[in-house]
């Protein structure tokens, strides 16, 4: 599942390439249960909801 993403990237990648993607590209890969979308006050009130029950 593809969840919101952060784009690091060098500026010569943005003026040469004209694209936010270029270079070294590379992901980080996260257990299901640790990427959550949070798109409205619910989804972050369920997030909060399941991060005080882990404690």
């Amino acid at each position: 599942m593809e969840n919101g993403s952060i784009y690091v990237f060098k500026p010569w990648v943005l003026k040469e390439l004209n694209n936010r993607l270029g270079g070294k590209i590379s992901l980080f890969v996260m257990k299901e249960e640790q990427g959550h979308e949070i798109d409205s006050l619910a989804d972050f009130e369920y997030v909060e909801f399941l991060l005080k029950q882990k404690g």
